[in-house]
């Protein structure tokens, strides 16, 4: 039993919302403290400081809080994610706040047997793979759903693990030789060693990771249990709803078009230099949260400077590229015609994945599709099998399609296109999914994480090989480590790269540092 309950801690409660942060204030000097970034990372730890009587300042330097959480709205009403866009049901400091602040949520439909494969020339549904294997020079054993395979193959490497190290997993130091070899191979180098070559380009079209076979298996991974869950959400008004309730109950100003230049640790605190409107100033605070991803990390001087390590991982992690092409279209032929209610289609084409709008997808019966999870109280989570349209009529009006949905070197090839010959590329693309659907599209948006000044630099980190292992534990170190006083939160300090999750649960972590410092007045705490 004890074992039992230490792999439970290592997956799904390992996700929860800290027991320490329920309730009210609970004691301690109130500070003053700057928070550098207002995405998803900079408002929670703004919100909990403000809960535990703390006065809070918020520098963004775009013109809208967010971050990487952008809803994109069309003029009849309707809107689409251009990033975060689903949240696992065990994420569970991103769901407390979403039940906190009563947002509605829905079914994000993840997997959806009607949808499409489109690879090697061959369309089938999704829910009939064996269309494709005559496309591949396959094994024997290799001529299966490639999701089960895929799914195979990650139970292969959860069961490997003892229980203690399933917990390291999600520890910033790995001790385990073992989970230190996942650390240091790509995904690839594991693959190749337990499938074919064929069998591994199957795998990574029907699943979109083969884009991420330079990555680190460990990343991989852990990446595995949030992005393969079936039990999804998402918020009924856009993910933005969760950012304007963050904002709309915080009493902390936030600074807009305000970039900061310099953090400095003076005898009183700590200074933080910024630009605006190009008058440069400065504020003093007692302790200040930064939560901006670490290429706009790097544009910021310390005085005094950063350890050398410390400045060699925030400059050296690898962050993963992403882009979108949104179409607004007057009508959703992939309901009526193809019976497709949410879910995404997978491809090897230029535009590798097509994803379907949920708000119109209903259950239509009690079957369900499980996935893995790797907890062994309820190692498989359920989502239904089988969508139907919630409101018929719904289908024949107007509807937003994910297009296109690229990753890695995809995503980068296709920021080289101007917007004319990207529009014509995905609206091209998309016929072979969907023949005749450009009759119906009247808006286009592209959108790529990479091109964007703030925050920019890519859209998520993506561990390569060596890096957890080089990187993890000091890229969370607060400054300067002998008296914390900055302390950094954001989703490239969580194991779980990626998700919303990982925003905020760092963030959490910063808060309670400063909860500690603050009960202590100012003693040294376990860091």
């Amino acid at each position: 039993m004890k074992d039992r309950r230490r792999f439970i801690m290592a997956f799904d409660q390992v996700f929860q919302f800290p027991s320490e942060l329920r309730g009210g204030r609970q004691g301690g000097r109130p500070r003053h403290v700057g928070i550098i970034g207002a995405g998803a990372a900079g408002l929670s730890a703004a919100y909990e400081l403000e809960r535990l009587g703390h006065r809070v300042a918020i520098f963004e330097d775009s013109n809208r809080p967010g971050g990487r959480i952008r809803t994109h709205r069309f003029a009849d009403g309707t809107h689409s994610e251009l990033g975060a866009m689903r949240i696992p049901a065990n994420h569970g400091c991103t769901m407390h706040y979403v039940k906190e602040f009563q947002l509605p949520t829905r079914r994000f439909v993840n997997y959806n047997p009607r949808a499409y494969y489109h690879i090697r020339d061959v369309k089938t549904r999704i829910g009939d793979p064996s269309a494709l294997y005559p496309a591949f020079k396959l094994l024997p054993d290799e001529s299966a759903d490639p999701l089960r395979l895929y799914e195979h193959l990650m139970k292969e490497l959860m069961t490997s693990l003892s229980p203690e190290e399933q917990r390291e997993i999600f520890s910033p130091n790995l001790t385990s030789e073992k989970l230190r070899k996942y650390a240091s191979i790509s995904f690839w180098q594991f693959l190749k060693e337990r499938v074919s070559p064929e069998a591994f380009d199957l795998i990574g079209h029907a699943t979109g990771m083969i884009q991420y076979e330079r990555a680190s298996l460990l990343e991989v991974f852990v990446d595995y249990f949030g992005l393969f869950r079936v039990d999804q959400y998402e918020l009924s008004g856009g993910m933005e709803t969760l950012i304007q309730a963050f904002v709309s109950r915080l009493r902390a100003p936030i600074h807009y078009n305000t970039r900061v230049t310099g953090i400095q640790k003076t005898e009183g605190g700590v200074a933080v230099h910024y630009s605006r409107l190009g008058h440069k100033r400065t504020e003093t605070f007692d302790y200040v949260v930064c939560t901006v991803p670490a290429p706009a990390l790097t544009r910021i001087e310390f005085e005094p400077a950063l350890p050398p390590r410390q400045r060699q991982a925030i400059s050296g992690i690898t962050y993963a590229s992403s882009a979108k092409t949104i179409v607004h279209t007057s009508a959703r032929p992939w309901e009526y015609e193809d019976g497709i209610y949410g879910g995404g289609s997978f491809t090897d084409l230029p535009i590798q994945q097509c994803w379907y709008p949920s708000d119109n997808a209903k259950p239509v019966d009690r079957a369900t599709y499980a996935a893995f999870t790797g907890d062994s109280d309820s190692p498989y989570s359920e989502a239904p099998l089988n969508w139907i349209a919630k409101d018929k009529e719904r289908s024949h009006g107007p509807g937003v399609l994910t297009a296109s949905y690229l990753w890695e070197a995809n995503a980068r090839r296709f920021l080289s296109l101007s917007e004319e010959d990207q529009t014509d590329v995905v609206i091209g693309q998309i016929r072979k999914l969907h023949p005749g659907l450009d009759r119906y599209v009247d808006e286009v948006i592209h959108w790529s994480w990479d091109r964007q000044n703030s925050p920019g630099s890519g859209a998520f980190a993506y561990f390569a090989p060596g890096e957890h292992e080089r990187y993890q534990q000091l890229l969370s170190q607060p400054y300067p480590a002998e008296k914390p006083a900055v302390f950094f939160a954001g989703e490239h300090l969580a194991v779980a790269h990626a998700w919303i999750q990982g925003s905020i649960q760092t963030a959490l972590h910063a808060v309670l540092q400063i909860k500690s410092l603050s009960a202590a007045g100012q003693q040294e705490v376990a860091i």
